[in-house]
C-alpha cells in the first residue's frame, strides 16, 4: 500500500493476513504471513473500512456503497465470490464475524 493501511485481519489459523489500503490506494492484499510474500492483490473502487476473516479461507470487506464476500484458493490468489449490490447508498464502517462453528 502507498499510503497505509485501513484495516488488517489475520485469518483464524494465522496462515493469511488481509490488508486494505487507504481510500486513495484501492487495494486488498492477501499475504502468506509465515513468508511475508503478497499472494493477492485486488483492485476496488470504493472505499474500504474493514476486513473481518469467516473462516480460514473466506473474508469480507466491508465500507461505502460496499460490501464482498472473498475466497481465498489454495493456491492463495482471492477473489470476490459476492458482492452485495444491496447496500448502494450505505455505508459501513465496520465489520465484524463470530468464530467458524458458532
Amino acid at each position: 500500500h502507498q499510503h497505509g493501511a485501513q484495516a488488517v485481519s489475520f485469518s483464524p489459523n494465522n496462515k493469511y493476513l488481509v490488508s486494505v489500503g487507504d481510500r486513495t490506494d484501492g487495494s486488498v492484499i492477501v499475504w502468506d504471513w509465515s513468508s511475508a510474500t503478497a499472494l493477492t492483490i485486488g483492485r476496488i473502487t470504493a472505499s474500504i473500512h474493514d476486513v473481518a476473516f469467516l473462516k480460514e479461507n473466506e473474508f469480507v470487506t466491508a465500507g461505502d456503497s460496499h460490501f464482498k464476500y472473498w475466497t481465498i484458493t489454495p493456491s492463495g490468489h482471492a477473489a470476490a465470490t459476492l458482492d452485495a449490490k444491496g447496500v448502494r447508498g450505505a455505508s459501513a464502517t465496520s465489520v465484524a464475524a463470530l468464530p467458524e462453528g458458532r
